[in-house]
C-alpha cells in the first residue's frame, strides 16, 4: 500500500541549482541557462593539464552539449567572445583510463560472444554517437561490461529488454535518462542521450535545461511526468503519491513500470561510468 501523498519535488538532490516558478521571458531563460549548464558541468570532466585555464569548465560543457547537437554559430560565438579555445572533449593529457578497452583480438570466447551480441543490439537500438571504435573495440559502458562477463551480461540483457520494443514514448525516454545522468553526473551518459534526446525530437533548449540539473518550462504534459517521476526517484525516498497516480494514468501500469526499470537502469549504467571515469570519445 502506498501512503505517501506530498507533491512531487522539482529539483534535483545535491550541488545542482533548483528551479524555482517559470523564467520571466525567453531573454532571461537564455541567459539563465548559459550560466546554470556551465556551472552543472563543475568537476565532471578532467583538467587539460596541470593548469586549468579561465574558462576551461565553460568550454568543455559548451561542447560537451554542441557534441550533442549540431554546434550552432551561436555557440561559437559565445565561446569567442570570451576568448576560450574550444578544447577537445578527451585530451591527451588525460591519465591512463581505469579499464583499458580490450581489442577484438584479446577477447575470451566468452568475451567473443557477449561482444558479438552487444554489437548487433548497438546497432539495433543505440545509434548516433560514438560506441564502437574503427578497430571493433567497445566503448561506453559496453567495454567495462564486456571485462566481467558475469556481470556485464545480465545487464546487457535488461538493456536489450528495456531498449527493443519499448512501449514509452522516445522523448519520455530520453527525458527519463537525461534526468538520471544530469543526477550522476555521468559525462558519456549525457553525451549519448543528448544525441539521442535530439534525434527524437527534443528542443536545445529542454536538453539544456535537464542537463543543468533543472525542470524547462515548456514540457508536455508526459514529458512532465517522466521528468518528476525520475527526479523523485534519483533524490531517494518513496515515490510521491501524486507523482505516481499521473504516472498511471499517462502511462498505464506497464508502462509505469516500464519507466521506473528504465530510470534504475540508468543509474547501473551512470554507476558504472563513474565508477572507472569513462571518458566521453574524441570526435
Amino acid at each position: 500500500m502506498r501512503w505517501s501523498t506530498t507533491h512531487p519535488q522539482q529539483a534535483l538532490s545535491g550541488d545542482k541549482q533548483t528551479c524555482h516558478g517559470s523564467f520571466a521571458d525567453l531573454a532571461v531563460a537564455q541567459a539563465t541557462l548559459k550560466t546554470t549548464f556551465a556551472q552543472s558541468f563543475q568537476g565532471i570532466f578532467p583538467a587539460a593539464g596541470p593548469v586549468i585555464q579561465p574558462g576551461y569548465h565553460e568550454a568543455h560543457a559548451q561542447d560537451t552539449f554542441a557534441t550533442g547537437r549540431r554546434a550552432t554559430r551561436d555557440a561559437e560565438l559565445d565561446m569567442e567572445e570570451v576568448g576560450v579555445i574550444r578544447p577537445g572533449l578527451v585530451t591527451k593529457e588525460k591519465t591512463a583510463m581505469r579499464l583499458p578497452i580490450i581489442l577484438p583480438d584479446k577477447l575470451s570466447d566468452e568475451q567473443k560472444s557477449l561482444a558479438t551480441d552487444m554489437k548487433e543490439g548497438i546497432s539495433k537500438s543505440f545509434q548516433g554517437f560514438v560506441n564502437i571504435r574503427d578497430d571493433g573495440a567497445l566503448l561506453g559502458p559496453w567495454n567495462p561490461w564486456l571485462q566481467e562477463p558475469k556481470f556485464g551480461k545480465p545487464v546487457w540483457e535488461l538493456t536489450k529488454a528495456m531498449a527493443f520494443n519499448p512501449s514509452l514514448p522516445p522523448a519520455v525516454r530520453e527525458i527519463a535518462i537525461l534526468v538520471t545522468g544530469a543526477h550522476f553526473k555521468a559525462a558519456y551518459e549525457l553525451y549519448a542521450h543528448v544525441i539521442v534526446a535530439e534525434r527524437k525530437g527534443l528542443s536545445d533548449e529542454k536538453l539544456a535545461t535537464i542537463v543543468a540539473g533543472q525542470r524547462p518550462v515548456d514540457l508536455t504534459k508526459q514529458e512532465a511526468v517522466a521528468y518528476d517521476l525520475a527526479s523523485a526517484l534519483v533524490s531517494g525516498g518513496v515515490l510521491p503519491e501524486l507523482t505516481y497516480r499521473a504516472a498511471l494514468e499517462q502511462f498505464g501500469q506497464h508502462g509505469t513500470a516500464e519507466l521506473s526499470y528504465l530510470i534504475g537502469l540508468y543509474c547501473m549504467v551512470s554507476v558504472t561510468l563513474n565508477t572507472f571515469d569513462v571518458p566521453v570519445p574524441e570526435i
